[in-house]
């Protein structure tokens, strides 16, 4: 139990517990990422479909040229400025041949940007046509993974609350409460990720209702039906509070004599069966034997 463990080594284990969290989020964030790629469509075979392959590259064969004109235009263009400024503004062979250069250049940029506009327009409909099959595949996909994160996650955080509410008293408890903190984390993670917003804030206020009613139903069934270890801490203060364990009334009793609470009838104080010395009746030992 870590009451009962000094306070050193209770912060040792609070720290390893931390780590363990840690390390077990990193292993089921490894496993949901790998979950992404099953099924993962192929987006260039999808765009081979509904794009013709020529002339996407026809398209790029002109933005290229148009893009290596530019370049060149705005190289002459500065040549062309170097020249006037040593001239003085007189006309000679080098500028006449620069502006001849330049005006090509321009008319061969004009060409084609007149042969990319005819190829876009053939080429937006198609385009718009794998965008539109893309989404749908890709909505489709992303659909289908979270169904596999959470068919992978769901279980994990079940068991591991099933476990941590069974094992409430174990002295693993803080390894169980690493596994339900990390589950629970990458199971709110991928809701986030793979539902809209209007959906998940939903989920969300619906799994925050449920874990307040269980932690609310698990408090009220303690405190109606304590556990053994919780009843037996609550006898341990009311004795050493001096009041019932039962009904809380105080204790008003003389040394070494048997005592019943006069409020609600039970038996606090009795003769030990073994060494017939008064004994806590609520208590499991008799402090003079140690008889159970």
């Amino acid at each position: 139990m870590l009451e009962a463990t000094p306070r050193k080594s209770t912060w040792v284990i609070h720290l390893l517990s931390i780590v363990l969290f840690f390390l077990f989020a990193w292993l089921l964030s490894l496993v949901i990422d790998d979950l992404d790629d099953i099924g993962k469509p192929d987006d260039a075979a999808v765009y081979s479909q509904y794009v013709d392959q020529d002339l996407a590259n026809e398209r790029s064969r002109l933005k290229q040229q148009i893009k290596n004109l530019e370049q060149q235009i705005n190289s002459s263009s500065q040549s062309l400025k170097n020249i006037q400024n040593a001239s003085g503004g007189n006309t000679n062979e080098n500028l006449v041949k620069f502006s001849n250069l330049l005006i090509e250049q321009e008319s061969r940029k004009n060409d084609f940007l007149v042969q990319l506009e005819k190829v876009e327009a053939e080429f937006a409909p198609q385009n718009a046509e794998y965008y539109s099959a893309w989404n749908k595949v890709w909505t489709a996909h992303r659909w289908w993974v979270a169904v596999y994160k959470l068919a992978f996650i769901i279980p994990v955080f079940i068991l591991a609350a099933f476990v941590r509410s069974r094992r409430r008293a174990s002295a693993l408890k803080p390894i169980y409460t690493s596994m339900l903190i990390a589950s629970f984390w990458h199971l709110g993670v991928t809701a986030n990720d793979h539902f809209p917003e209007v959906v998940f804030k939903y989920i969300a206020i619906a799994v925050g209702i449920v874990i307040v009613l269980a932690a609310l139903v698990h408090l009220l069934q303690r405190a109606s039906a304590p556990k053994d270890l919780d009843l037996l801490n609550l006898r341990r203060e009311a004795y050493a509070n001096s009041i019932c364990a039962c009904c809380a009334f105080p204790i008003r009793r003389q040394e070494n004599s048997d005592y019943t609470c006069p409020s609600c009838g039970t038996e606090l104080f009795a003769k030990c069966r073994t060494c017939a010395t008064i004994r806590h009746r609520l208590l499991p030992y008799c402090a003079s034997c140690g008889t159970e």
